[in-house]
């Protein structure tokens, strides 16, 4: 029988990413439950929500935090270019709209590139 490793979303990012210190944002972050586990992880977490109704969720489960998590889309990130060391689209990429898409990986390009990129 085959066995397959089953990892988290926070696992296989910090794969990629040595997340002590670490600015990522989680776009289309809904309640906030990935960037929680990245700040837990050592990271300087942002969240990025379109829906007020989920961002409300995620300032009132991370109270201490709550201004880190701000109303967005991926096609147009609400935090400065350079800024952050990793962007990440969990289960949210796909809502990005078609005529749009082009502009999020730009987004996670521009956003990401080496202002602050770890070794």
């Amino acid at each position: 029988s085959m066995s397959v490793a089953v990892r988290t979303h926070l696992e296989v990012i910090a794969e990629h990413v040595p997340l002590a210190g670490a600015s990522v944002v989680d776009v289309g972050c809904g309640p906030g439950v990935l960037a929680r586990g990245l700040r837990a992880a050592g990271a300087d977490a942002w969240g990025v929500e379109c829906s007020p109704t989920l961002l409300e969720r995620a300032r009132a489960a991370d109270p201490g935090h709550a201004d880190r998590y701000v109303e967005g889309v991926g096609q147009a990130m609400p935090l400065g270019d350079g800024a952050l060391d990793a962007v990440v689209y969990s289960y949210s990429l796909h809502h990005v709209p078609a005529a749009a898409m082009g502009a999020a990986p730009s987004c996670i390009t521009c956003a990401s590139a080496p202002a602050k990129r770890r070794a």
